[in-house]
């Protein structure tokens, strides 16, 4: 059994921790984890290629919730970098983490045990930023409450807000990376303990002593943290939102709508049916449909009775030649190389499936405007990061048709079909393409 007051005095020692250094240390590390994970494959060229921008969108992660802070409350935007020890800090872990030899820092930051120290320490750290935000804005809006929640929310998770301005420092645009579309779980629980310090900073719900409300929001973070380290529990709110939207944002009403929908399509003909009964109860009359004949050719129409012809005058049967067949919509074959298929093996990381995102709006959008090439060129980069999708080698396959490319199109249908063998966008454009060259 836990003794209450030693529970309490370790509540008081969390809050009273000084992160500097270390947690700051930690903090960088993972901010640089992420910028290199969100490079894939190519971190170490792009750091020898492009150091300043490497650095400044490093640095922009690290620094993030500073940055949006400082925006919201209308302090200076550089304000984050005044503290110059703090940068220095921020820029030798940089450096150690992209140009060690052998990359070796970086791969022990990536071995289990150092990475959940690191992690761990970084939740701490997040939970004092969302604290000391709600408390900086408190000191300059006392009674704005939105205020409050907003300045806190941004200093726990900035580096998820300021995620599109730091890819376009690295030369990447990408729209639909903003974190309110698609919420990540760090955002999520910075919003949930933003909005729990400003109920315990403005009002009485809360009664519980402050130590303890902070000590539980960390234990909040740090254990589902190492959860979606070490059990892929990536994010716990799943099965509230659901319910939620199910509740209060339609949910409910949509699926009824479809359950009705679906029902009255299937009942048109009994329901025809028993009015015309109903109708006919009371003494009316129900117009049957009128059946209209083909009229009969007269005689002097009809077709003369062919007689039978004797063996001995029947010409040969000829065979038909090539040159009689119908090659309308024929088209030459295209002999191009193979085109690229990716690494079946492949697994996708988080920051591939945002890369994914990106790749399949680009291709859309060109095959929208009839620039089928370069909307090859979107879906091989989006096959090359998920291998296993049928329906991305079923548009390249249709881009290749107007390319006038079917062996291209039905090497693509042909995987498509192997990866769902109930690809009917497979098996339509692979049909399309061997009418292109010929075979029926």
């Amino acid at each position: 059994m836990i003794d209450p007051e030693a529970f309490l005095d370790l509540a008081n020692q969390v809050t009273k921790l000084k992160m500097w250094p270390y947690f700051d240390i930690a903090h960088v590390v993972m901010c640089c984890l992420a910028v290199r994970e969100d490079l894939g494959s190519g971190s170490i060229t792009f750091s020898r290629k492009h150091p300043i921008a490497c650095w400044l969108s490093t640095m922009m992660v690290v620094f993030a919730g500073g940055f949006l802070a400082a925006l919201f409350l209308g302090e200076p935007l550089l304000t984050p970098f005044r503290d110059t020890q703090a940068v220095l800090l921020a820029t030798a872990v940089w450096y150690v983490m992209f140009y060690s030899p052998f990359d070796v820092v970086y791969k022990l930051s990536k071995f289990l045990p150092i990475k959940i120290v690191i992690a761990a320490m970084k939740e701490v750290y997040r939970c004092k930023k969302v604290y000391d935000g709600v408390n900086h804005a408190s000191k300059l809006f006392p009674n704005a409450w939105l205020i409050l929640f907003i300045v806190g929310l941004v200093k726990g998770n900035g580096g998820g807000f300021i995620k599109i301005a730091e890819r376009l420092v690295r030369g990447v645009w990408t729209p639909t990376a903003f974190e309110f579309l698609q919420p990540s779980f760090p955002t999520k629980a910075c919003i949930v303990a933003s909005m729990i310090f400003v109920l315990d900073k403005k009002t009485e719900f809360i009664s519980a002593p402050h130590a303890l409300v902070y000590f539980g929001i960390v234990i909040f973070f740090v254990y589902f943290k190492l959860s979606s380290i070490l059990l892929g529990i990536h994010d716990p709110f799943i099965p509230f939102e659901n319910l939620c939207c199910a509740v209060f944002f339609g949910g409910i009403w949509d699926s009824m709508q479809r359950a009705l929908g679906g029902n009255k399509n299937a009942d048109t003909g009994a329901k025809n049916e028993s009015k015309s009964k109903f109708i006919e109860s009371l003494g009316g009359i129900v117009p049957q449909a009128e059946k209209t004949e083909k009229p009969k050719p007269s005689a002097s129409q009809e077709c003369p009775k062919s007689t039978p012809k004797s063996p001995e005058n029947e010409e040969p049967e000829t065979v038909e030649s090539d040159i009689e067949l119908d090659q309308s919509g024929v088209v030459e074959p295209d002999n191009d190389p193979p085109q690229e298929m990716g690494n079946p093996d492949l697994e996708m990381s988080e920051a591939d499936e945002e890369k994914l995102i990106v790749f399949k709006q680009q291709a859309a959008e060109a095959f929208s405007s009839g620039e089928h090439q370069k909307a090859v060129e979107g879906f091989t980069e989006a096959i090359k990061l998920n291998p296993k999708s049928a329906l991305m080698f079923s548009k390249r396959a249709n881009c290749y048709l107007h390319l006038n490319k079917p062996n291209a199109a039905i090497r693509d249908c042909n995987r498509a079909i192997e990866l769902n063998p109930d690809s009917a966008a497979g098996h339509k454009f692979r049909g399309r393409a061997h009418r292109y060259v010929g075979v029926s």
